[in-house]
């Protein structure tokens, strides 16, 4: 399975968030590509690059994961595009200190609240909403 997660590039707190969700995904055989990927991609590649590249993912993901504690508006266009096109495979989570938008929300459900010192539990409970 492809799962492309979403989420603030800013926000270095989530790096953690991101690494811990690829390692774990990663070993049970899956492709993960993370926010840690895009910032090493931004680096070499221009904006329209960018953009190719994120739409590229979105296409061919099976499954989206995004991290919504943090402001980020490529990703609110990333889920404005995944909600125009039907994709259901959609897990939001966020961390038990930040708002949840209500737009999301009633795009795509209630997130998984979680907090940084657990982050064991978000996996199993990510694992159970990616394969049931």
């Amino acid at each position: 399975m492809k799962i492309y997660v979403t989420g603030a590039t800013t926000n270095e707190n989530l790096f953690l968030v991101y690494k811990t969700i690829k390692d774990t995904f990663s070993k049970l055989g899956h492709e993960v590509k993370t926010p840690l990927d895009t910032i090493e991609f931004c680096k070499t590649h221009d904006y329209k690059e960018r953009f190719d590249r994120a739409m590229k993912e979105i296409n061919e993901s099976d499954f989206i994961i995004s991290e919504i504690s943090g402001p980020s508006s490529g990703q609110g266009f990333e889920l404005g595009v995944l909600f125009a096109k039907g994709f259901k495979n959609v897990v939001l989570i966020s961390s038990d200190l930040s708002y949840t938008s209500g737009i999301l929300m009633g795009a795509f459900g209630k997130p998984i609240i979680y907090k940084n010192e657990k982050l064991t539990e978000l996996m199993k409970e990510l694992i159970e909403k990616c394969f049931v």
